[in-house]
């Protein structure tokens, strides 16, 4: 599940401001078709792969997108620069990434019932 996804033009696009009428959508990060779900069925609106896929995205839960938005909306109520869910940084893709001025910080939200051992590989990579 993405809350992100590319219009053919390139343009990024969010799942929470998405109408159906946009597709077709496209992976940013393999760039494989993906598919809007308006969110009836799950509380979140997010885009999908339309067929199974190779790419390196992993699947999220409710909890971890929801602390996404959480983090997004309490950055940008600050007024202090701007914040945007999954946004490149390097090779990898930050939860958040918060811009001001020159600045950019990247945060990684955590939702997962891993073992220590698992996050310290992923942190590593």
């Amino acid at each position: 599940m993405a809350l992100v996804a590319n219009l053919t033009s390139g343009q990024r696009v969010s799942a929470e401001d998405t109408r159906k009428e946009n597709a077709p959508f496209h992976c940013h990060i393999c760039g494989g078709e993906m598919t809007f779900v308006s969110g009836q069925k799950r509380l979140t609106k997010h885009f999908r792969h339309r067929v199974e896929s190779n790419c390196e995205w992993e699947p999220e839960t409710e909890q971890h997108i929801a602390g996404k938005y959480a983090l997004r909306d309490a950055i940008n109520s600050m007024g202090k620069g701007s914040a945007d869910v999954e946004q490149r940084v390097g090779d990898l893709i930050a939860d958040v990434l918060w811009k001001f001025g020159n600045q950019r910080i990247a945060f990684e939200i955590q939702a997962a019932a891993y073992e220590w051992r698992k996050f310290e590989e992923k942190i590593e990579a």
